[in-house]
């Protein structure tokens, strides 16, 4: 099964995530959603950043 947008945004809120955050992480990320969320290719230090600025404009705390 190919992981999908919907399908990761779904997986989110299953686990007590906000919808509106999931999709707007996940928008964005834009294209390179996939390897910088660690799903496909390598993930670069530099990806972490973006990845972490991005949950941060979309309000969503990392957890501890």
């Amino acid at each position: 099964m190919e992981l999908t947008k919907e399908i990761i945004v779904e997986m989110m809120v299953a686990e007590g995530g906000d919808e509106e955050q999931a999709a707007c992480l996940l928008d964005g990320l834009g294209e390179d959603w996939r390897r910088l969320m660690g799903l496909e290719g390598n993930r670069e230090e530099a990806d972490k950043e973006t990845f972490e600025k991005t949950m941060a404009s979309c309000g969503i705390e990392a957890a501890e």
